[in-house]
């Protein structure tokens, strides 16, 4: 699949004045393209399908409620991640399968609440992989452009906590 073919989707919610609250894009459930607003803070939650997410100047938040959102065989791709501002949350994605703790691994996540980072050369795409449940596929989301592994030097997975993000 080209990512570059994907349509423009989803739908842009505001928050009412006054309010703290970031602009959410929702996608769907099918493949499609979410940009982030230029020079402003937003909220992108893909839905399934294997998205292309795109964030912006400002800090983004990419946000997964459920595995079947960005699966290994469909994973979403995200581009301009910028990881001093922008964030992946999979916190309440955690939550709604009780997932309590999550342990960092060298390899391919072999029990629930595993999680890799790798590194995919020369193509130059960082993968986050978790283990979601004990059978099927894992959740993952291909970041282009970041080493995930050396960028990201702390990480907080507590899905008891909404504010938990990668």
């Amino acid at each position: 699949m080209l990512v570059e073919s994907l349509p423009a989707g989803g739908t842009w919610t505001y928050p009412e004045s006054p309010s703290t609250a970031r602009p959410t894009l929702r996608g769907t459930d099918a493949s499609e393209r979410l940009e982030a607003i230029r020079g402003q803070d937003s909220v992108i939650i893909g839905g399934g399908g294997g998205d292309q997410l795109v964030g912006h100047v400002g800090r983004n938040s990419f946000k997964y409620e459920k595995p079947t959102d960005s699966l290994e065989s469909d994973a979403d791709r995200i581009t301009n991640f910028n990881p001093k501002d922008d964030r992946i949350d999979v916190s309440r994605m955690l939550k709604k399968l009780n997932i309590t703790e999550v342990k960092l691994t060298e390899g391919p996540p072999q029990q629930v609440g595993d999680m890799q980072l790798a590194y995919l050369r020369p193509q130059e795409i960082g993968v986050l992989t978790i283990k979601v449940t004990p059978e099927g596929e894992n959740f993952a989301v291909h970041v282009d452009g970041v080493h995930l592994t050396e960028k990201i030097s702390s990480y907080s997975i507590n899905p008891n906590s909404p504010g938990s993000v990668l």
